[in-house]
């Protein structure tokens, strides 16, 4: 299953759906070149012997990482925030299709074939989802707000922005497989920093 085909799936629908992506690839760019700088700085880039054991770990979650971005990872879990609080408004059916393709990320056919139904159908429930989702207003303008009060130092708007983007932050922060307190921390810094840059 080519994740990339299935990449808008994950997209938060509506105004905030660009405004989503362009801060997250913003982020990701920022987190990227602060890790690569701090890297440099501690003139870690060298071949360390590790056990097969660890090693094993580390390219497991380099492959999960090659199969799915972290970005499109994050924007799947903001669309899922999103549509959470409304699921008592949908049908079962579309309830099902909708934890289907943003719990389990399974992709339009895949879907189909779990719910033994068929793709078109499921295509149908997930607008009809997204049209009621959108209809009591959780995804117009939510994440823009949201990103307007950190950028004006809302201290619960800029956990809540934390919170979300807390595993970009995470995997940004490891060094020859091993997580960096260090690194974590001014990721943090770079996040806040990013944060109040960003034009919207």
């Amino acid at each position: 299953m080519s994740r990339k085909k299935d990449a808008n799936k994950y997209w938060i629908y509506g105004e905030d759906a660009a405004l989503a992506a362009q801060f997250t690839a913003y982020l990701a760019t920022v987190l990227k070149n602060r890790r690569l700088t701090y890297i440099r700085h501690l003139k870690k880039i060298q071949k360390v012997e590790c056990s097969y054991e660890y090693a094993a770990e580390t390219i497991e979650h380099v492959d999960s990482i090659r199969e799915e971005s972290l970005e499109s990872a994050v924007e799947a879990k903001l669309m899922w925030e999103a549509i959470k609080p409304y699921l008592h408004k949908l049908s079962p059916k579309e309830c099902e299709v909708m934890i289907c393709l943003y719990i389990d990320r399974l992709s339009i056919a895949d879907t189909a074939t779990k719910l033994k139904i068929k793709p078109d159908t499921v295509s149908t429930h997930k607008h009809n989802a997204i049209n009621k989702i959108r209809k009591g207003g959780t995804l117009m303008g939510a994440y823009r707000e949201l990103l307007a009060q950190a950028k004006k130092a809302n201290h619960t708007a800029i956990q809540k922005l934390y919170e979300r983007y807390y595993t970009l932050l995470r995997s940004y922060s490891f060094v020859n497989g091993r997580f960096d307190e260090d690194l974590f921390q001014t990721q943090v810094i770079e996040f806040l920093i990013a944060v109040s840059k960003f034009r919207m």
